[in-house]
């Protein structure tokens, strides 16, 4: 039997794409601003306002022309592909009259908007300005430029939720309005805002404090730091910490709802950096105060490092591989596999191993924050653990095929993927182009979970 599929009603997705564009050129004017008021080239000032200018004419001719109609899970999962595709091109052009190469300036883009932290900017290339626009897209793609989309111009409904829902998952806010959207992104930025304010207590100047604050509670990692000095890590890790968490928890504290906040998620999440921060803590010998810094970066995604990883033995990167592959919470900015779906794989299994020892036909459901779980979102957690451990696997013999040791090849991957950041140095300018691309990918599958990208691209060009 020949399967069929739903073809796209080409004017809805035109239109929602024009409003992806429209969001993008209106959350450029900030970085096109500082750019105006600082020292900056004459060419890196022009294409930035010509940049914002084009893209939001194109968005509101797309827009206003097509008028859109049902938006199903798939269309909104395609979307928010193109929200993160389209993203990297708009830093790629102003970084090119940096001298950077085309590579390395989509790399830099990429790793910005899906909150990696890996860079190739050559030296040279770095200044305030750069500094601060990989920053800021890093804060715009940790909440996601289809929640933003969803925020300011598509209006409640059954389109508002399919988005939604594509990009934060199983965590819904019902019912789903502009008003409680609006409300988790004064949360996001508050936190934003208040990360600010403690690092210019703690010391740092404006500028840092700025960058900093930025890429904390967006989980990105790029920083005014290449090491982070002592004297600010408990509070970074406490951020961190923050930011790993799902969004939608303090919607639900600022609701006094407090049975909701301690979920699995947290609990799984809080045991995972312990056992981390004691694991790490034997095998580099470091205290438990970095360690604890280090194990909560690498499983909220951030990518910030108190330690020289070029010289980590093996069993430390070992160690922060897996703390970056299982991730932060789903409906967090953070990346990884997301602790929600680790609690279900764990249950599977031992819902499995009851099943062989209870008798034949005995119902064993599985419950999450007593909510059962269906097995089409176990089988979806199965797959996706497969499809995201092949990615790793193929792309870490790639690294190994150019001379790369195991551990190097496996943890620089799995950064990548995981959208974290941390490197044991690997990632350079000076990385040969096919492991940039890989690299690349890589970043870009992590941020989009892979199975939406598929799905897209299947019934996309499928015949």
């Amino acid at each position: 039997m020949e399967l069929s599929f739903k073809r796209y009603d080409k004017d809805t997705m035109l239109h929602y794409v024009g409003n992806v564009l429209i969001v993008l050129s209106i959350a450029n004017i900030v970085p096109t601003v500082f750019a105006l008021l600082f020292e900056e080239s004459l060419a890196f000032k022009l294409l930035m306002v010509f940049e914002t200018i084009i893209i939001y004419v194109i968005g509101y001719m797309l827009s206003r022309q097509y008028q859109p109609g049902s938006v199903g899970l798939v269309e909104a999962m395609t979307i928010m592909v193109f929200a993160f595709l389209l993203p990297p091109f708009m830093m790629l052009f102003p970084l090119l009259t940096k001298g950077v190469d085309l590579i390395d300036a989509l790399f830099e883009g990429v790793s910005s908007i899906t909150t990696t932290g890996l860079s190739c900017l050559p030296p040279s290339a770095m200044d305030p300005t750069v500094d601060f626009l990989r920053s800021y897209y890093q804060w715009i793609g940790g909440l996601g430029i289809a929640f933003f989309t969803l925020t300011v111009l598509v209006p409640p409904g059954s389109a508002a939720y399919n988005i939604y829902l594509a990009h934060l998952g199983k965590i819904r806010i019902s019912p789903l309005s502009r008003k409680n959207v609006i409300e988790i992104l004064k949360i996001y930025s508050v936190l934003t805002f208040s990360a600010f304010i403690t690092y210019l207590v703690l010391g740092m100047n404006i500028y840092s404090a700025v960058i900093n604050a930025l890429t904390t509670v967006s989980t990105g990692g790029f920083s005014t730091y290449a090491i982070f000095p002592s004297n600010l890590l408990p509070i970074v890790t406490l951020f961190m910490f923050i930011s790993a968490q799902p969004l939608v928890t303090y919607y639900m504290l600022l609701k006094y709802r407090r049975g909701r906040i301690f979920s699995p998620q947290l609990v799984s999440f809080t045991i995972g950096v312990l056992i981390g921060s004691i694991l790490l803590s034997m095998a580099s010998g470091i205290p438990l105060m970095k360690s604890i810094f280090e194990t909560v970066s690498a499983a909220s995604t951030t990518g910030y490092t108190a330690l020289n990883l070029a010289d980590s033995n093996d069993l430390t990167r070992f160690v922060l591989v897996i703390l970056m592959l299982s991730g932060a919470c789903l409906g967090s900015t953070g990346g990884g596999i997301k602790q929600l779906r680790i609690i279900i794989l764990v249950k599977s299994f031992v819902r499995h191993i009851k099943r062989t020892l209870a008798p034949r036909g005995t119902i064993l459901p599985i419950k999450v924050s007593g909510e059962i779980i269906q097995d089409d979102d176990i089988k979806l957690a199965y797959n996706l653990l497969f499809v995201y451990l092949l990615v790793l696997v193929v792309s870490t013999l790639i690294f190994m095929m150019y001379g790369y040791s195991l551990s190097s090849s496996l943890f620089e991957t799995a950064s990548a993927l995981a959208t974290t950041g941390l490197s044991v140095g690997v990632s350079s300018w000076q990385l040969a182009v096919p492991l940039k691309i890989v690299l690349i990918i890589d970043m870009w599958l992590g941020r989009v979970e892979i199975i939406p990208f598929i799905i897209v691209f299947y019934n996309l060009f499928y015949k």
